[in-house]
């Protein structure tokens, strides 16, 4: 926990505020005194000086791992609470313990910023690297000695048993014996890396090779008057597998090779992570505070509040790990194309990041990630549509040349007089959340035209089966594996339905493995849950493309009474008319 003194100044501009609510609440506040703004402020500033100096303090004992947090320190970092009697029950809500992948909280946030000063994760790389060619060399031998026998059993077939195969024999396991070190002095010889003692051993070592390479190499040739296509053949076998041993024995040098780079450059980061001083280690921590403060701040002004991070405001909605995934989801099943872009390609889709704050989403293009307030006067779908939107507009921006913004001037008749950027991305962040937490439950809410815009740029189609986020960015060979993987689990209704959509993305749009592949999955997911709404439009679907239009209009109307309010019941309503 924070020192005494931190924690006694705490707890008191707690109870100012709260003092101060109440004078303000019964109209008694006088004049003079400090406002409720001013108390709030204050409270935060406390907070954040308290956090900074429990930071500090663990800071030196994080070298051989996490920061070395109490369950009151990471209460305090993680939700803003420490002990007071106002704030008991509201830590219930917050702290409810679930992780999820890709969610994380201060004290996680932390961590990250300490594996990063300290190179663990890129030493973690490495050594992963290591282990991985160490497990190739380790297994290096069984497979040469598999070569080696390939290759004598070719010679035995090509001059059968017989004094000159024994011969030849003998002149490659002569061969074999010095191989490794002739392939070691090739390459040096090839990089420019040979000493003068290398020099001599190269002479004599490439003599003794070579002459015994050409020796075998003429016994085995076949005389030119010779017109037998099978001798040909098997000839040409040998010296096939010959050329393999050789092959074999060239890879393990580069294995050796790449071995030795990743030890350098184990060695580098981690002369680096001990030149990092505890100063340093606090003052990059400190920069992390320092920046999720900072856009704390820019989030409570989205919305329209004034930022703390203690958790004393009322009629908010508290938003833990579980409820942050679950609206991050859906709210991909409506922008599948969110993290399918030239930035997530290359640092990986942001992470989220629930901090103690109170206001709208954000997106933290320093670190690649989203930053959500714990507490918003909103709902969590509106808080993470806002930062999802704004990581949009930053990759439309520094990647796209801005299209987006362009085609949403150009393509709705209303924006084309707007001149003013500012302004133009501020109705998009507008609409785009109203597409989001409005439009996709069904009522319409934006005009026809930018309503058709977020059809055509931001929604799923709805002519294709539903798929999962993660399926849309799979190659063949992924869906493969992950079809594989489904047919291993126990059936049920969501496992038939993602293997129907794999077998769909596989089929590239043949509507003879439609009907034999996709539909009896689709179909089998129905049969384990009726009520799969998943299931039930994306077998409308492909029933429509094959033209059995009587049973996608019976598909459509029975997801339109599973999901009567919905973006998609529109959309399946459009679709039965279509297939009239």
């Amino acid at each position: 926990m924070p020192d005494a003194n931190r924690l006694s100044e705490l707890n008191a501009a707690l109870d100012d505020f709260l003092h101060t609510r109440e004078l303000e609440e019964g109209r008694e506040l006088p004049p003079e005194a400090p406002t409720l703004e001013d108390r709030r402020a204050a409270l935060d500033d406390k907070y954040w000086a308290a956090v900074r100096q429990v930071v500090s303090a663990v800071a030196e004992n994080a070298a051989d791992g996490p920061l070395p947090l109490e369950d009151t320190e990471r209460a305090l970092l993680d939700f803003g609470v420490f002990p007071h009697p106002a704030l008991e029950d509201i830590r219930s809500r917050l702290d409810t313990g679930s992780k999820v992948d890709g969610v994380l909280l201060m004290h996680e946030s932390l961590n990250a910023v300490v594996d990063d000063v300290l190179r663990r994760d890129a030493i973690a790389e490495y050594r992963a690297d290591y282990d991985a060619l160490a497990h190739d060399i380790a297994l290096w031998p069984n497979t040469h000695l598999a070569h080696i026998r390939y290759r004598d059993d070719k010679v035995r077939e090509l001059l059968g048993e017989s004094p000159r195969c024994s011969h030849v024999l003998k002149l490659l396991a002569d061969v074999d014996e010095k191989l490794e070190q002739y392939k070691r002095l090739e390459t040096r010889d090839a990089t420019g890396r040979m000493s003068n003692d290398d020099q001599k051993s190269w002479a004599t070592i490439r003599h003794y090779v070579e002459s015994r390479l050409k020796e075998a190499n003429s016994i085995l040739t076949p005389p030119v008057t010779e017109n037998d296509s099978k001798r040909n053949e098997a000839a040409a076998a040998a010296f096939a597998s010959i050329e393999s041993v050789q092959a074999s024995v060239a890879h393990l040098i580069e294995l050796h090779e790449k071995q030795r780079g990743l030890e350098q450059q184990i060695l580098e980061q981690q002369s680096a992570a001990r030149r990092v001083t505890s100063a340093e280690l606090v003052k990059m921590l400190n920069r992390e505070l320092s920046s999720v403060a900072g856009l704390l701040r820019l989030a409570a002004r989205y919305a329209r509040v004034t930022e703390c991070a203690v958790p004393i405001n009322e009629a908010v909605d508290y938003i833990d790990a579980d409820r942050a995934a679950e609206a991050m989801q859906r709210m991909l099943r409506f922008d599948p194309k969110l993290i399918d872009n030239p930035m997530a390609a290359r640092f990986g889709p942001p992470e989220l990041l629930l901090a103690p704050g109170v206001g709208d989403g954000v997106f933290d293009a320093s670190r690649n990630r989203w930053v959500v307030p714990q507490r918003c006067f909103s709902s969590t779908a509106e808080s993470l549509a806002q930062a999802a939107i704004l990581y949009r507009l930053e990759v439309d921006a520094n990647q796209m040349k801005k299209a987006l913004l362009s085609s949403y001037r150009e393509s709705i008749p209303a924006n084309r007089d707007v001149r003013a950027n500012l302004k133009l991305r501020s109705s998009l962040i507008r609409d785009y959340i109203n597409w989001i937490t409005l439009e996709t439950y069904g009522e319409e809410v934006l005009p026809r035209d930018t309503r058709n815009w977020f059809e055509r740029h931001i929604a799923p189609s709805k002519t294709e089966p539903w798929q999962p986020p993660e399926y849309r960015g799979m190659n063949a060979y992924q869906l493969k594996a992950e079809l594989k993987e489904l047919n291993e689990l126990s059936e049920s209704a969501e496992n038939e339905y993602r293997a129907g959509v794999v077998e769909w993305r596989l089929a590239g749009g043949d509507p003879q493995v439609y009907l034999e592949r996709a539909v009896p999955r689709l179909t089998r997911a129905l049969e384990l849950n009726g009520e799969h709404h998943a299931a039930t439009y994306s077998i409308g679907i492909l029933y429509m493309q094959l033209g059995d239009f009587q049973r996608a209009i019976t598909a459509f109307r029975r997801f339109t009474e599973l999901v009567p309010c919905s973006w998609w019941s529109r959309k399946a309503i459009e679709l039965c008319a279509q297939c009239r």
